[in-house]
């Protein structure tokens, strides 16, 4: 008999082999045994209380529905996405269209690989390549112990945060030549901290905003050794780690300007003379 060979195998695979002449007088096939109870084990001879707990987590990870599948006590698997996915899909698919077939996600899977995970890239970049973001990655410590960054990102970081909030916190593969010059102009125009109130003077954004409000009423501008050793050799830092991390794959812009007047009016001309 079938289920009796089946009960058998079952019983012989976790030791309990002197249960199975009892499991066979009581007629326990494999339907009946998904149900047994705790006390139904008792009735039937099975009085170890280990015995009977053994068997119930047996009964109860039994998860297959017929002999000819089975192989052995219930083995925890793998967690599989895709398996999961097909399931969710056929069912889906089942419940709409009663009788329709339905394509097995694995047996799809590497066609549209290449598109899932090109698609997933892509998503990633949008969300994690902001500028900020990039910041966030650039002042990250390099020795857990000591909370150490490497050297001149500490010095570079707010230089690069004015950068931040002066173009918008744009995404790197949106930073134009355009606006590596919008910010190479902007740099001169932070003024240095004398004569600005405390709560204006926090950030360089903040100096750079308060000298546009005063109209630079008793504010000065900060040195060219400034503007070129920190502010630019900051950015430079910074934007050499974007590249090297694949960040921004744009050109390595070029900062010049220290005289914003004189550069505007340089520009001026120039575009003047380009429209003739």
């Amino acid at each position: 008999m079938k289920g009796k060979s089946f009960i058998d195998k079952w019983l012989t695979a976790m030791g309990l082999t002197e249960y199975c002449a009892a499991f066979a007088a009581n007629h326990i096939d494999l339907d009946i045994l998904r149900e047994l109870t705790a006390e139904d084990l008792e009735s039937i001879g099975v009085s170890s209380v280990g015995h009977r707990r053994k068997l119930m987590s047996a009964i109860s990870a039994l998860a297959i529905s017929s002999e000819q599948s089975w192989t052995g006590p219930a083995i925890a698997q793998p967690f599989d996405p895709i398996a999961l996915i097909d399931r969710l899909v056929r069912d889906a698919v089942a419940q709409r269209l009663p009788g329709f077939p339905v394509l097995h996600v694995g047996s799809i899977w590497p066609i549209v690989e290449p598109e899932v995970s090109a698609l997933t890239e892509k998503v990633a970049e949008r969300n994690c390549c902001r500028m900020s973001d990039v910041l966030a990655e650039f002042l990250k410590p390099l020795d857990r112990k000591r909370k150490h960054t490497a050297k001149g990102r500490g010095e570079a970081a707010p230089v690069v945060q004015f950068a931040v909030e002066l173009l918008g916190n744009p995404r790197m593969d949106e930073i134009t030549e355009a606006r590596w010059n919008l910010l190479d102009e902007a740099l001169p125009d932070i003024p240095n901290r004398d004569n600005i109130p405390r709560n204006f003077s926090q950030t360089l954004f903040q100096r750079y905003k308060y000298a546009e409000t005063a109209n630079w009423s008793k504010l000065k501008r900060v040195t060219t050794t400034t503007i070129k050793s920190r502010y630019w050799a900051g950015l430079y830092k910074f934007i050499d780690f974007a590249i090297a991390g694949k960040h921004y794959r744009g050109p390595r812009p070029k900062f010049v300007c220290i005289d914003p007047e004189t550069w505007r009016r340089c520009r001026a001309m120039l575009s003047t003379t380009m429209s003739c």
